[in-house]
């Protein structure tokens, strides 16, 4: 499976992971609890958006706003879908996205678990920490610590992202590297708040 690699910043970005309910769908008056995602038309995360330069300087800011717009039933199960793009839903093995009728795991809910996205590129992402300190204008969190890895590319740096059970993607730090090799934080998404019912 080739992956757009846009799709996946945005749509992690938009994210926040685990609970199945294939046997016994949630009602969507109900919030689903459990999970990494709360999943429920309504709920919204609004994010500080920044990039930087080199040398760690803020170029410039913007706020968003990822929210869940509506949901549906595909089959047994209720997905989400998240700012008019991706469905969503929380499984017990971590966070899976519906395209064109098939279903692919998006982020793993167990430690060192990893997904991946493009075998030829090989691009995946792994959990490697349950217990990582964040700080976000929104307050001090305990996250699931999330790497993407673009392995066969020496120019690319990991992609990072903290999400909070229950409350969804905290922060995501997108890194890069200059023609010398030098690596820095090219930007950041941090949570400001969110509303979830």
């Amino acid at each position: 499976m080739r992956f757009n690699l846009n799709i996946l910043f945005f749509s992690l970005v938009a994210l926040s992971l685990s609970c199945h309910r294939d046997s016994n769908p949630v009602s969507p008056l109900e919030p689903e609890s459990g999970g990494i995602i709360p999943l429920r038309t309504g709920n919204q995360w609004i994010y500080l958006i920044t990039s930087y330069d080199t040398i760690g300087r803020p170029r410039g800011a913007f706020i968003d706003t990822n929210r869940i717009t509506k949901d549906t039933l595909i089959g047994s199960a209720y997905w989400f879908n998240l700012n008019g793009g991706l469905y969503v839903t929380n499984k017990s093995d971590g966070v899976w996205y519906y395209d064109q009728g098939n279903t692919y795991k998006m982020l793993p809910s167990a430690l060192n678990d990893s997904v991946i996205y493009s075998s030829t590129d090989s691009i995946y992402i792994k959990l490697v920490s349950q217990t990582a300190p964040v700080l976000t204008p929104a307050g001090r969190f305990t996250a699931y610590k999330y790497e993407l890895v673009f392995a066969n590319h020496l120019q690319f740096v990991p992609n990072v992202y903290y999400y909070v059970p229950n409350i969804g993607l905290v922060e995501s730090d997108a890194y890069s590297k200059t023609e010398s090799g030098f690596q820095y934080k090219g930007a950041d998404a941090q949570l400001l708040y969110w509303i979830v019912q």
